[in-house]
């Protein structure tokens, strides 16, 4: 990752000693264009906050042997590094506690996308104006995070079946050689598929 002031895409360090629960919130992040670094090591996530400098972190408030207003606390006083608190059905102790140390914000764990975007924009409006989620017409997928597009894995991408990039006269004109936009190869060698 480059430092904070080049960056052009939001960078979430997501803390949570549920790597599963995490994991998952970051497969939803990263198809809206946010970043997602995820750990599970207090110690690990301090070192990447200062390493990267994050747009923001998101921390449980229970990460052994850690607690998240510690977290919290750190990330403000040390690197003013925004921090939103992942709060669960009895954690509203911590909570409070994480908030008078310097967190930014509570969301509920588990983790809602819908909750969380706003916040994200409200931290960063430069890098997270425009969280956009890929978009699926048939086979086809559009993601602009990753600014191509392509066909899913075992999909068809030619009108005669063909699960490879071909050459076949459906996708080939008459007269015209075969490249990128009759193939929909994405620049992709012959014989692969493109990438979704």
């Amino acid at each position: 990752m480059t430092p904070q002031t080049t960056r052009t895409r939001f960078l979430l360090l997501v803390l949570d000693p549920d790597t599963s629960t995490a994991n998952a919130l970051a497969e939803q992040l990263q198809e809206r264009q946010i970043d997602v670094v995820v750990t599970g090591d207090p110690a690990d996530a301090l070192l990447q906050a200062g390493a990267l400098l994050p747009d923001a972190v998101l921390t449980a408030t229970d990460v052994p042997p850690m607690r998240g207003s510690t977290i919290a606390r750190a990330l403000h006083t040390r690197a003013c590094i925004p921090t939103l608190v992942g709060v669960g059905e009895h954690d509203g102790m911590e909570g409070s506690l994480a908030l008078a140390a310097g967190a930014t914000a509570c969301v509920a764990r588990p983790y809602r996308v819908t909750e969380i975007l706003p916040m994200l924009r409200a931290i960063s409006p430069d890098t997270a104006a425009d969280f956009q989620v890929a978009v699926e017409v048939g086979t086809l997928r559009l993601d602009p995070a990753r600014t191509r597009c392509g066909w899913p894995a075992g999909a068809s991408n030619c009108r005669c079946g063909s699960s490879s990039c071909c050459t076949c006269s459906c996708c080939t004109p008459a007269g015209s050689s075969p490249d990128t936009r009759s193939t929909g190869c994405s620049g992709a060698a012959k014989g692969t598929r493109p990438t979704a």
